[in-house]
């Protein structure tokens, strides 16, 4: 029994979606989704895989991060190469497990709300058009930030991020 999932091209992803493509009756044993290069450009209905532990959503068109409140054993988010511009307060409500982020290849601005994500240990945003570092603030446990490409001029005292 695989706990990968593959789909094929769709907006969003949903129950249908996932019902017709998992090749396991049983949700909650999926512990792994990639829907990398699929036009998905809403994440919902992720709550049916309730025990995921890492999701891949490359090269896709998603613009917003949610849909991630319930799913309380994630630990690795990639939506690399997306159409993201911010990430919201709300994005990241619940996500206390995530250790690993990597947001790389969006058109990302503005950042909130990562306040929650205290395991958070590696945070990729290479390739955005971030300006300022004060959303880094409250990432005491990250020990690897990849900040390339992106259109910060200046970087005020990080002391608070002494393990990076």
């Amino acid at each position: 029994m695989s706990d990968h999932l593959n789909f094929e091209k769709s907006s969003k992803i949903n129950a249908d979606l996932i019902l017709r493509y998992a090749d396991t009756k049983n949700l909650s044993q999926i512990t792994q989704i990639k829907l990398a290069d699929l036009g998905i450009e809403v994440m919902e209905s992720l709550e049916l895989i309730p025990n995921v532990r890492s999701i891949n959503l490359n090269h896709n068109k998603v613009v917003r991060i949610e849909g991630l409140n319930k799913l309380n054993d994630l630990r690795e988010l990639s939506l690399n190469h997306n159409h993201i511009e911010e990430v919201y307060n709300s994005s990241f409500d619940q996500s206390k497990t995530l250790t690993t982020l990597s947001l790389a290849y969006n058109k990302i601005v503005k950042i909130n709300g990562l306040q929650n994500l205290q395991r958070l240990q590696v945070l990729n945003l290479q390739g955005n058009c971030l300006t300022s570092l004060e959303f880094l603030s409250p990432l005491k446990e990250l020990r690897s930030l990849n900040l390339d490409f992106n259109a910060i001029t200046k970087i005020d005292t990080i002391n608070y991020l002494s393990k990076v």
